[in-house]
């Protein structure tokens, strides 16, 4: 009885090995999400399985989202990302968007390269006021109405893109939700009294954003400006 039990068994190893053997001359790896979008601080799964080991890495973007080692992706900045899921064999890519809560204002072009006439094909709402050689303004709203009333201000140098500027009224309805607005954009760097410092989270297009706000003025305003390169 009890050689049958040993061989019993025995043959119950064999074929366990062999499943075990097929599997790993097979592996599966099975993607149900392979888009995912999500706020910031939300998390969501891929809903990654496979017969080997998973591992998950953010080769491209990896300051817009974080992912565990369960395959859990978090939010953490405003852009686009690319998860990379592997078990050592077979390999996907899952796009990872993390969309914005707060759309405040008209998206202005940040890009420090770009020419006047770059800024005018982008710039496909607000009313254009030339306020110099150097300097466009686009209206947004009625000027009356300080509530809903915005402007964007783009400032050239040798005609390239130096700097932007978004202008509100303290008193407007954006005050409140600013901080919200860049916080979930752009990395908390400095703050000092009226005045707090955003940085950029995109390597490829370094630039700092500066919120101010004055009360006795009735003005709020975000700055945008390009991070000189150490060259």
């Amino acid at each position: 009885m009890k050689r049958i039990l040993l061989l019993l068994m025995a043959v119950l190893a064999i074929a366990s090995c062999s499943k075990e053997s097929k599997e790993e001359e097979n592996p599966v790896l099975n993607i149900q999400n392979k888009e995912i979008s999500l706020y910031r601080n939300e998390e969501k799964n891929v809903n990654a399985t496979s017969n080997r080991k998973i591992t998950y890495s953010f080769p491209k973007g990896e300051l817009h989202a974080s992912v565990s080692e369960d395959g859990v992706v978090k939010g953490i900045f405003v852009g686009n990302a690319e998860l990379t899921i592997t078990n050592g064999v077979n390999t996907e890519k899952v796009k990872v968007t993390i969309i914005p809560k707060y759309d405040l204002f008209y998206n202005p072009l940040l890009d420090f390269n770009a020419s006047k006439e770059d800024v005018k094909k982008y710039m496909k709402s607000g009313v254009f006021e030339k306020i110099d050689e150097n300097t466009y303004t686009y209206n947004f709203g009625d000027a009356r109405d300080i509530q809903e009333f915005y402007k964007i201000i783009y400032s050239f140098e040798d005609n390239k893109l130096k700097n932007i500027m978004i202008a509100f009224a303290f008193n407007g309805k954006y005050r409140d939700d600013a901080i919200k607005y860049l916080g979930e954009r752009y990395v908390p760097v400095s703050s000092e009294g009226s005045v707090f410092v955003f940085a950029n989270p995109d390597k490829n297009n370094p630039f700092y954003i500066g919120f101010t706000f004055n009360v006795f003025k009735n003005l709020c305003t975000l700055f945008y400006s390009k991070v000189k390169s150490s060259n």
